[in-house]
């Protein structure tokens, strides 16, 4: 974030000004503050004087309950400016002589005051809405009789302090104004050498470092001025340096980019030929190169095949199926050969390089092999209209892209193996689970249940499912791994309408659940049926190894055989006689055999 800087040439006089200013203005405040202190105190002393007087004067008559003479001498302050109001109470605040100019205190703060007087004994004052209100005592030896209270009007002293207020601001700015002329003309004369530097760093700083660097003013600013020009001679030698690594780094970092996104196509395609595509496209677009193609070693290891191109050329040589003689032909023959890169600086005439009509414009061409798991599966090819495109700097970066680009196309192609075998795994897992359904329904009585209002009933065969044709019915196939095993099939009562999408829906769900429940039962009992035989087979050979008289075992396994098996008759024959004769029961007895 950039922030404005002020000018030293403005902010010098700004600061001094300022400074000034506030200098002034503090002296103006305490001087005007100390003015209208000593103005209020002379008045209110000159008050107080005529105050105490007035109430001097008042004593005798007062004691004499003269009124008329206290109402006289009252009337001696009418006309006076600064008097606004004079009364006189008698000590219980009754009110025996006033007159009254302008303005007249309330009654409960008069009275307030002739209380606080006479309990004070003293003169008292308050300043109420620019008016001083004095209230004294007035005594006749040590006698308190009464109070007289004063109102003087301030407006005189108030419009004194403002005339010496209004005097004193113009003298003020007009001091500080000067003295900032006089700073701001010094400062910019002391300044322009260092503004001139300014200049100069600000158009170094804009890259135009061929700015001449002025070296006047001061010695410390021509100092300053030899160091900016010595820094400007070093910064054009680094900014060439830098120039030169910028181009050599945003190239490892375009390389990188391409390596990142190559890995993201690869999470995100797994079709080799399509990833292969992508790629080629990717980099062509990414590096603007005239030409991109990756080559795939074939399974018998003689050919490099084109199976991905981009750039000029590359629709034609995908068409014929253009492919190179491993260790043979070009720089992809030569990489795919030895498995180690090659770059032609000009390709035309370099000795190994195989002349390609599709791509006439080729000046340089560099190719990387293409590893995966220790093998050699293919090379990536990129071919460039300019001479000596590619330096050594660009082998490492281009080799981890290519190394991304074969892990990418060896995961691709595992993941598309691992899918054929999973396919025919389940291909083969769904025959046997078919193979098992239709021995267990060959073996069970019962093929099915059928379900109304009256109940429950199992179907033994199809001819006892029943029901009326004209009822809206529907039928779903019971799936298993892709195998039909049964069907559900329901009606609709008449008024209830056609099925809807919905009940449909749920139908399939349902009959989806009902699938993986019978799955599940089938091949519970099938584990059952399994572990019984095994069971079975174990104890009957438990059974016949007790015991090493031949008769006794033969004895032994036809007894068990017909009770495990649940067998009418049981035989077992020892013979020697040929093949192709067999007893009646269809027992070999060449073999021996158990009927």
């Amino acid at each position: 974030m950039t922030y404005g800087r002020s000018k030293l040439v403005t902010l010098g006089p700004l600061i001094i000004g300022v400074t000034v200013l506030i200098a002034f203005g503090v002296f103006g405040l305490v001087f005007v503050r100390a003015g209208n202190a000593a103005i209020q105190d002379l008045v209110r002393a000159n008050n107080q004087a005529t105050l105490s007087v007035s109430a001097r004067l008042m004593s005798e008559p007062l004691s004499d309950a003269d009124v008329e003479t206290l109402q006289r001498i009252l009337e001696g302050f009418r006309g006076e400016t600064n008097i606004a109001h004079a009364e006189v109470r008698d000590p219980n605040g009754q009110i025996l002589a006033q007159i009254t100019e302008e303005w007249t205190p309330e009654e409960a703060v008069a009275l307030d005051l002739a209380t606080q007087a006479l309990a004070q004994g003293g003169v008292v004052h308050r300043e109420i809405e620019g008016h001083l209100v004095s209230c004294s005592p007035i005594a006749a030896g040590t006698e308190q009789i009464g109070t007289l209270t004063i109102v003087f009007d301030q407006a005189a002293v108030q419009a004194l302090a403002q005339q010496i207020k209004n005097t004193l601001h113009p003298t003020i700015l007009g001091i500080s104004t000067a003295i900032i002329i006089l700073v701001a003309v010094f400062a910019r004369v002391f300044t322009a050498p260092i503004h001139a530097l300014a200049a100069a760093a600000n158009e170094i700083g804009r890259g135009n470092l061929n700015v001449p660097i002025p070296a006047r003013g001061t010695e410390e600013i021509a100092a300053l001025g030899t160091a900016l020009d010595n820094m400007r001679t070093d910064l054009q030698r680094l900014y060439r340096g830098m120039e030169q690594q910028m181009t050599s780094l945003e190239r490892r970092a375009n390389y990188l980019e391409a390596t990142a996104e190559v890995a993201r196509e690869a999470t995100s395609t797994l079709d080799p030929q399509e990833l292969l595509s992508r790629v080629a496209t990717l980099i062509s677009e990414r590096f603007n190169f005239y030409h991109t193609g990756i080559f795939l070693v074939d399974s018998s290891g003689e050919w490099a095949v084109l199976q991905a191109a981009s750039g000029a050329g590359a629709r034609r040589m995908l068409a014929r199926q253009h492919r190179l003689k491993v260790g043979q032909e070009g720089i992809v023959g030569y990489v795919t050969g030895r498995g180690e890169h090659r770059i032609a600086l000009d390709a035309g005439p370099d000795a190994v390089f195989f002349d390609n009509p599709d791509l006439p414009n080729t000046r340089s061409e560099i190719a990387l092999p293409l590893r995966a798991r220790g093998e050699i599966i293919g090379a990536l090819d990129v071919q460039s209209t300019e001479p000596a495109a590619f330096s050594d700097e660009d082998v490492a970066v281009l080799q981890t892209l290519a190394d991304q680009i074969a892990m990418a196309i060896s995961n691709a192609q595992l993941f598309r193996q691992v899918q054929e075998s999973l396919e025919a795994t389940r291909r083969a897992y769904g025959e046997l689970s078919r193979q098992a359904w239709a021995e267990m329904v060959r073996t069970r009585p019962k093929t099915g249940y059928y379900c109304d209002d009256s109940g429950t009933i199992p179907i033994t065969k199809l001819s006892d499912v029943h029901g009326d044709g004209e009822l809206p019915a529907i039928s779903i196939p019971v799936k298993v791994r892709g195998q039909v095993i049964g069907t559900i099939r329901t009606r609709k009562p008449g008024e209830a309408g056609e099925w809807t999408p919905q009940e449909i829906a749920l139908l399939e769900t349902l009959t989806e659940r009902l699938a993986e429940a019978l799955e599940s039962a089938r091949l519970y009992e099938d584990a059952q049926s399994r572990a019984w035989r095994e069971r079975l087979v174990g104890e009957i050979t438990a059974r016949m190894r007790q015991t090493l008289d031949l008769e006794t075992v033969l004895e032994t396994a036809v007894q068990d055989i017909r009770q495990a098996l649940n067998l009418p008759e049981v035989t077992v024959r020892l013979t020697t006689q040929p093949r192709s004769e067999t007893d009646g029961n269809g027992g070999s007895e060449s073999q021996g055999g158990v009927t």
